[in-house]
């Protein structure tokens, strides 16, 4: 019976001519057999279609229906023998490829490394098998390329290796799956066909537009004489692969032009804005038209990005979308997770790895992060049995005496002691994957845990996060794909060559990146989200192709493989179903004008590309206004006056865009001075955004021209007091809003909270000159440090902190004047360089020996080490003779107050606003100096820095971010140890340059103590702005802009002054 063509302008017109064929010779015939026709097809959404025809026609139904897709060949033509698995025919191909390139001369694949990829081979093997070529056939048509010894060999290779392919299949009893046309094709040749249709006289074929892997299948259905054979295609307006085939003529049916007229062309400037249009546009058709959802496809090229984004793009403005997802294995959560444990173990159990896994709702032990967090930021930490046993010695911390400092840093004793089982036993877990072992045993034990019989894995998979099932189900899928590959996997090895964790980690990495996993959504009557090959020729309503760029679709052909594309046109004339560049490109454009056929066809493409390179749109794509590009935002402010209509296109058709329009119409309608109610569908969350941009516009520094006291922003709270915020307010303002400390900057007002702060910092709080320079500063810091007990918690460096580095160097300097405080000599001498080198040895012995002091690693620190003796000793060099000069004499080194059993140093006096107030202070002075004799001499007070960069500028002695200096000579004074004169600071790194820094005479301390004692009734007042002074910097090490909301600074004054009300 002859293969008939039947081709029309327009899928509708072509899928009715198929469709009512098909249902007038069926009709109401029962079944199961007897039917006068067959269908054959390439997607569920024309067989959908075609029962609703049937129903619309009054058709009941039929027993077994005279269907099926391409998918079912295998079953219609009982083809019974089994199909060789994705791996085994990987490296297969693999393994013969490297055995005949050693036989023909050239070099081998090197050594094995796992079934990751697909080989080069398998290229040519895609396009040979499904056409059933043989290898003799092979060789005959390569016989023209042999024009060297190069193409000789690779002619051999290619040839003598798809031979043992296929000679080992057939050994092992297996086929290809690619094979599978080609043994239909063998069925229909040998009169399989009148019993794989049940009989009928006809046989219609819809859906299939090229040649590709189906030429022998075609040319077998073509000279077979028992069944009638209808393909359905578009008309072409260039030559194509079908001529040949069509035995039985050519039937054009349908208008020869389309009557929706031509498409409508949107260019986007990037795939989100593209998206985001597409949704709009699909949202309101559905509720505008008299159209279903299952009646719009939404197309793309390529199902690995675009039909993702697009699915979520639909479901995040609420319309209902049917797709199939392609998923990477190595992106599935589970998964994913999986390589995190291996991979921790491959990197030796850093803090990264470890958090990220205790951290995973697969193997997560349950337990609190904090001592793992702290234990990290101590000190670098890696190994299980380095982390076990940090655990447990902070365990044991935290019972004795020593808790004080864990406890601020967010340990808990309570929950570490609950956590400590749950820490230990996940750490056994664990340790099971340490050392090498062969390949087998490396997949035995990723089946334990992929299987559920360790971590509980399999439980744990059926726990969705929030209401997130989809994340379940494609967890659960791929696990299960995953332990076939695995098992399929076992069987295949052929070494017992151990590998090690990291080896495994890459075979399982590169495993997983290879292949992937396509999941069809749950809803199947949702928008269709389509790859161009599922939508082909299927009559949509209305048809959405994204994506429309050169290069993309028609998608270029990439490498040709092992052949060039000249060879493959010579062998394609030569009879081998090679596919040159300019037959892939014709394809393309047979896909193009399948799908864009419609009635109703939107085309869409992007104007730039992810990193801003300009793109093209396809060739394909009709001339159009490229002015009509989408802008970069969405704009929801255009046209929303209060009583003027939304154009369609910025009408909000999500949640997300609803409550941003209805802010911005706020916006609107309060400029335009309406103070009434504003009726919103989100009443609370608007509440939240209108006080929050209040807020953050308040402290930036945007209502300064509107604000002067916090009692203009609406009186007290409660009062509903209705505030006129204009302009001429400002006059008068010594201070902006932005930088005093409000309710929304730092202000605490809580009763209880003040009463806190009262008991806890109340006149017997003992002070130090660090925590009061940390407050004048920026008070906020004080707040999270000293009162919240708030660190930022960050793995450890790899090199030694400026903190360790000024430990180090501290504890030299007090050690080398503590023995030599008696007899200091004149200079560097032997005397001195012979102490100097004991006490350096001592306090870098005590300094590695402290198990809470981290240093850095070995490598570094061993530098660093070095580093430390070099300067300190090259700062007392020049500090010897400095003192010698200056007739100076070191007369205590860190002297302490207020600690253990002595008593704080009480201050007394006036506050900046000439009140009396008092506090304790403790502290240690780093040196105190006497200049002349013992009788008549002064003292002056010396405090040592590592460096004098962080230190603020001398303006700091007026606005409280300076006060040290200050303090300690009240102490000193106050020691009795004689007439103080003056302190200074030095710097360690830089010896002489200067000589001293900011030196203070204490005739001038009296205002600097003014500003310490305003700072304790500051803090039981609740004051703590975040607003820094003027004389310091914002350094790297304070809270970030994230923390503090901010980054005011104070330009003149001190956040002391009296301000105006």
């Amino acid at each position: 019976m002859p293969l008939r063509l039947v081709r029309s302008d327009t899928n509708a017109a072509l899928w009715t001519a198929c469709s009512e064929s098909f249902l007038d010779a069926v009709g109401d015939v029962p079944g199961p057999a007897g039917y006068p026709d067959f269908l054959l097809l390439t997607h569920r959404v024309q067989r959908d279609v075609l029962w609703q025809t049937a129903a619309a026609r009054g058709i009941q139904g039929w027993l077994d229906p005279p269907t099926a897709f391409f998918s079912d060949l295998r079953h219609m033509f009982g083809i019974e023998a089994r199909p060789v698995g994705i791996l085994t025919g990987r490296m297969l191909v693999a393994r013969l490829a490297g055995q005949t390139a050693l036989r023909v001369g050239g070099r081998t694949a090197g050594r094995e490394r796992g079934p990751a990829g697909t080989h080069m081979l398998d290229r040519v093997f895609s396009e040979l098998l499904p056409e059933g070529v043989t290898p003799e056939s092979l060789r005959q048509a390569l016989i023209p390329l042999a024009r060297d010894e190069f193409t000789r060999r690779r002619n051999d290779w290619v040839a003598d290796t798809y031979e043992a392919f296929l000679a080992e299949l057939e050994g092992r009893q297996l086929y290809d799956p690619r094979s599978i046309h080609a043994m239909v094709a063998r069925r229909v040749e040998e009169g399989g066909l009148p019993a794989a249709v049940r009989g009928a006289a006809r046989l219609h074929v819809f859906g299939v537009t090229s040649l590709k892997t189906r030429q022998r299948l075609f040319r077998a259905l073509a000279e077979q004489h028992e069944v009638e054979v209808r393909v359905y295609l578009p008309l072409e307006d260039e030559p194509t692969e079908w001529e040949d085939m069509a035995t039985g003529g050519l039937e054009v049916v349908g208008e020869i032009s389309p009557a929706s007229g031509p498409p409508f062309v949107q260019p986007a400037p990037d795939s989100v804005r593209e998206a985001a249009w597409v949704a709009r546009r699909v949202k309101r058709l559905l509720a505008e038209e008299e159209v279903e959802p299952h009646e719009v496809a939404v197309v793309a090229r390529s199902g690995h990005r675009d039909t993702r984004m697009l699915h979520t793009a639909l479901e995040r403005v609420g319309v209902p979308s049917t797709a199939r997802l392609r998923t990477v294995l190595a992106e599935i959560p589970a998964l994913k997770a999986l390589l995190q444990l291996l991979r921790a173990e491959a990197d030796g159990w850093t803090f990264e790895r470890l958090r990220q896994l205790l951290a995973s709702p697969y193997f997560s032990p349950g337990v609190d992060l904090r001592p793992v967090d702290v234990l990290a930021a101590a000190r670098r930490v890696e190994g299980l049995a380095a982390w076990g046993a940090g655990l447990e010695r902070l365990a044991e911390e935290m019972a004795g005496d020593d808790s004080r400092r864990w406890r601020r840093k967010g340990v808990s004793r309570r929950r570490l002691t609950a956590d400590m089982p749950a820490f230990l036993e996940f750490l056994d877990q664990v340790a099971v994957l340490a050392g090498s072992r062969p390949e087998t045993d490396w997949i035995d034990l990723t089946l334990d845990t992929l299987e559920g019989r360790r971590f509980d894995l399999r439980s744990r998979l059926c726990v969705p996060v929030g209401d997130r099932w989809d994340i379940v189900r494609l967890d659960q899928r791929g696990v299960e794909h995953l332990v076939r590959l695995l098992r399929e996997w076992r069987d295949l090895v052929r070494s017992n060559e151990p590998l090690s964790p990291v080896d495994w980690y890459e075979r399982l990495r590169r495993l997983l990146e290879a292949n992937e996993l396509a999941l069809s959504t749950p809803l199947k009557e949702g928008v269709q989200v389509l790859e161009a090959h599922e939508a082909s020729l299927s009559p949509f309503r209305h048809t959405f192709v994204v994506h429309a760029n050169d290069g993309v679709f028609p998608r270029t052909p990439t490498s040709l493989g092992v052949f060039s594309d000249d060879e493959r046109r010579l062998l394609r004339g030569r009879g081998l179903p090679l596919t040159d560049r300019s037959e892939a490109m014709r394809r393309e454009r047979t896909l193009w004008r399948s799908i864009t056929r419609g009635e109703n066809v939107t085309l869409t493409y992007r104007t730039t590309d992810s990193s801003g390179v300009p793109r093209l749109p396809s060739l394909m794509v009709p001339a159009h206004d490229t002015t009509t590009e989408l802008p970069r935002t969405l704009d929801l402010e255009s046209g929303q006056e209060p009583g003027v209509d939304v154009p369609p296109d910025r009408v909000p058709v999500s949640p997300v865009q609803q409550r941003r329009a209805e802010a911005v119409l706020l916006k609107r309608v309060r400029r335009a001075g309406q103070r009434g109610e504003f009726e919103t569908s989100y009443p609370d969350a608007l509440r939240r955004a209108v006080l929050g941009a209040f807020a953050d516009e308040l402290r930036s520094g945007g209502l300064d021209g509107y604000v002067h006291r916090e009692t203009d922003l609406g009186g007290a709270a409660g009062e509903g007091t209705e505030t006129d915020l204009a302009p001429e307010v400002v006059f008068g303002i010594d201070r902006p809003i932005s930088l005093r400390p409000t309710a929304w900057n730092g202000k605490l007002r809580d009763p209880a909270v003040l009463e806190v702060l009262e008991r806890e910092f109340g006149p017997d709080y003992p002070w130090s000159s660090s925590q009061l320079e940390k407050y004048g500063k920026r008070p906020f810091d004080f707040l999270l440090d000293r009162v919240l007990g708030l660190e930022e918690v960050a793995e450890a460096d790899e090199e030694t902190s400026v903190l360790t580095f000024g430990n180090a160097a501290h504890g030299i300097l007090e050690g080398f004047y503590g023995v030599l405080l008696e007899s200091l000599p004149p200079a560097f001498d032997e005397r001195a360089a012979s102490a100097f080198a004991a006490v350096a040895d001592r306090v870098i012995a005590e300094l590695e020996a402290d198990r809470d002091e981290w240093l850095g690693l070995e490598a570094l620190w061993e530098v660093t080490r070095q580093d430390v003796r070099e300067k300190v000793r090259a700062y007392l060099e020049w500090e010897l003779a400095y003192l010698s000069k200056k007739g100076e004499k070191p007369i205590a080194v860190e002297l302490e107050f207020g600690f253990d059993d002595q008593p704080p140093i009480a201050l007394e006096g006036l506050d900046v606003n000439g009140d009396p107030a008092r506090l304790l202070l403790r502290g240690r002075v780093d040196r105190v100096d006497r200049h002349g004799g013992a009788q008549g001499g002064v003292l002056r007070v010396l405090d040592y820095k590592s460096g004098l960069a962080s230190l603020p500028r001398q303006k700091g002695y007026q606005d409280g971010a300076l006060l040290q200096t200050a303090l300690y000579m009240m102490a000193v004074d106050s020691l009795g140890l004689g007439s103080v004169d003056s302190a200074r600071y030095r710097g360690i790194q830089q010896p002489g340059n200067p000589a001293n820094k900011y030196e203070l005479k204490f005739s001038r301390v009296e205002p600097i103590i003014r500003l310490a004692l305003s700072i304790p009734a500051r803090v039981r007042s609740g004051l703590f702005e975040a607003v820094q002074a003027g004389s310091a910097p914002i350094a790297r090490w304070q809270p970030g802009r994230d923390v503090t909301r901010g980054e005011a600074s104070l330009v003149d004054g001190t956040r002391f002054d009296r301000l105006s009300e």
